[in-house]
């Protein structure tokens, strides 16, 4: 039987729900002029104006901004510890390695390496301790992580055996760790271990979910189990359209879990050609996710990887809506809440980004999870 504190929790989250951005107030933020006047509106939001303290919008790199983002999520996630029981902690802690995780890839892109960004690593780890007071960091040890230099140090400072031995292993493959990699080569080796702490992230998260029972272990995976086909297929996509990997190259990136795209599919999606990968998918539950929009101009293969990506949470939305309309007590809705909550951050680093690079804000708007209200003067 579920805690008076899950039920709680759940109400929280359902609160929480309807306090995120609409789609009108999305078009506002991105009727905005300059990131200036978006840091502004932002500001006027309490935990963005936190968040965002102190740092310059017009200079700052994405890669940095959205980790600053990730601590929102970070925030939002501790709010619903003190409502919920050890076995449901396990799992909220699950979910929020993800910030761990992105800490390890802000320190592991070559930020702390850069004498012109010598500071970033640790100021991004600071921000992240004051702006979740109480939160203690479980993948990583924070003191380790802060004085690394290398590469090896970095990696020394991961608690997890398996994920420490599988960046150690990823480490030695690509050939570096040692001493600090400049250029092509610290990119690559940062993608692969990258690579190596998402499958981590996502099998351990679908192997914890797997163990709940009931409507509540059912939704859980429902949820976790689509985001881990759509992840496989997404990783597959790309290797094949964007890297030109083989079909069995592309297969070795791919998650150990599996849910609804069990291995016959994914190997279909993996020895077709890219720009028949749709039609592999036409009988699945992902029909549609990987299908070009007819209406949209065509601005090369990145704009054609951020519109997967957006078809990717538009389609997780979905499966929060089925959870929220269900209408069940349950880990679940902090799941689902969580889950919205990133769908929001991403969207809002899109309208950031297109302010800065000036977009055209009809395109820019048709990228974002959240379709904003267009305005008729976007061109």
């Amino acid at each position: 039987m579920l805690s008076g504190g899950m039920i709680a929790a759940s109400v929280k989250a359902r609160i929480r729900r309807s306090e995120l951005m609409g789609s009108d107030e999305l078009g506002s933020l991105l009727e905005k002029g300059s990131v200036r006047e978006i840091a502004a509106s932002l500001a006027r939001e309490g935990a963005y104006a936190q968040l965002l303290r102190g740092v310059d919008l017009n200079s700052v790199r994405r890669s940095e901004l959205e980790f600053l983002m990730s601590l929102a999520l970070l925030e939002e996630g501790i709010v619903f510890w003190r409502y919920i029981d050890d076995s449901h902690r396990r799992l909220l802690q699950a979910w929020l390695c993800t910030f761990d995780i992105g800490l390890l890839k802000s320190h592991i892109r070559g930020d702390a390496f850069l004498a012109e960004n010598e500071e970033w690593g640790h100021i991004a780890l600071d921000k992240a301790m004051e702006l979740a007071a109480g939160y203690r960091l479980t993948l990583v040890d924070g003191d380790k992580l802060k004085n690394a230099k290398t590469l090896n140090e970095i990696v020394a400072s991961v608690k997890d055996r398996v994920l420490r031995e599988a960046m150690t292993e990823t480490m030695s493959f690509e050939g570096g760790g040692s001493a600090v990699l400049i250029d092509g080569k610290r990119a690559q080796l940062a993608f692969s271990l990258g690579m190596a702490m998402d499958r981590w992230y996502f099998d351990r998260l679908y192997s914890y979910v797997s163990e709940v029972r009931g409507s509540e272990g059912s939704a859980l995976r429902l949820l976790v189990g689509t985001r881990v086909d759509l992840v496989n297929l997404y990783w597959i996509y790309r290797a094949r359209r964007f890297f030109a990997l083989s079909p069995e190259e592309a297969l070795t990136l791919i998650l150990k879990a599996r849910f609804r795209a069990k291995f016959d599919v994914l190997s279909a999606a993996a020895f077709a050609e890219p720009d028949s990968f749709s039609g592999v998918l036409a009988n699945t539950p992902y029909a549609g996710v990987f299908d070009a929009d007819p209406d949209a101009d065509d601005h090369g293969d990145a704009w054609r990887e951020v519109e997967i990506e957006r078809n990717i949470y538009r389609h997780l939305m979905s499966v929060v809506g089925q959870i929220f309309t269900a209408n069940k007590i349950g880990f679940q809705n902090i799941a689902a809440y969580l889950t919205l909550k990133e769908t929001e951050m991403r969207d809002i680093v899109a309208v950031i980004e297109a302010a800065r690079y000036g977009f055209n804000k009809r395109d820019a708007g048709a990228i974002l999870v959240r379709a904003p209200v267009v305005r008729e003067t976007w061109e």
